[in-house]
């Protein structure tokens, strides 16, 4: 995990900006293959023009989409407003399409305001500033009824010293599921296995492996299937 992140650390720009929507990577893919073809013929003096398509009611998908597009490779106020306030009236086909090139605005306005490279970051479960959202989840066999105001203690305590933010905890029978914000130059593995560690401390509560995504909320199947398939030896 730690070796993992480290290559991607390595690969960002000096500013980054985590997009705090989920969204679905097909659909980045999609955006930035398109703009890639567009990038040479957008036209910043045209952005009164640009205006005009995204207001008006008859204008097709295929031309808000474009039209979003370019606008984004503009990267000035003006174009993110433009954007911003579009978001308010969008279309429902195009909601994502929207929101990276919204996005993508704001990376290009940085760039121009501070002069580094920025780049932007995406996952499924999207972020919040500087910091991806997970989802781990920690194998218990144990009745934690007395123990958990000082387990979630543990577990914000541990987050804290990571430089992250628990958002939720939930507690079941066989397992403790968590929500964290994590910054993109820490290991999430490191963590969660400090995380286990802690709760351990004292007592043996829980089991060392565990899940964890930043992709999608686990459903209870895919827990269960994790869960059943973890050795009972702590």
């Amino acid at each position: 995990m730690s070796d993992e992140l480290a290559d991607i650390s390595d690969l960002l720009p000096n500013r980054y900006i985590i997009s705090k929507e989920s969204i679905d990577q097909s659909i980045i893919n999609e955006f930035y293959s398109y703009l890639s073809n567009i990038e040479h013929e957008t036209e910043p003096d045209k952005i009164n023009e640009y205006c005009r398509l995204l207001e008006e009611n008859d204008s097709s998908i295929e031309t808000r989409k474009s039209v979003l597009a370019r606008v984004s490779i503009i990267g000035t106020v003006e174009s993110f407003r433009i954007i911003e306030r579009y978001m308010k009236v969008f279309d429902i086909e195009i909601e994502n399409w929207a929101k990276i090139a919204l996005v993508e605005c704001q990376r290009r306005l940085e760039e121009g305001l501070v002069e580094e490279d920025t780049g932007i970051i995406s996952s499924g479960l999207g972020g919040v500033l500087n910091r991806l959202r997970y989802v781990y989840i920690i194998k218990t066999n144990f009745d934690l009824s007395d123990t958990l105001n000082a387990i979630a203690e543990n577990i914000r305590r541990t987050a804290s010293t990571f430089d992250s933010e628990i958002e939720e905890i939930e507690y079941a029978p066989s397992n403790i599921k968590v929500k964290v914000l994590i910054p993109m130059n820490i290991a999430i593995g490191s963590l969660i296995e400090g995380t286990i560690l802690e709760i351990n401390k004292t007592e043996k509560l829980v089991y060392e492996n565990y899940m964890v995504t930043n992709t999608h909320i686990p459903s209870d199947e895919e827990i269960n299937t994790f869960i059943n398939e973890q050795s009972d030896i702590l």
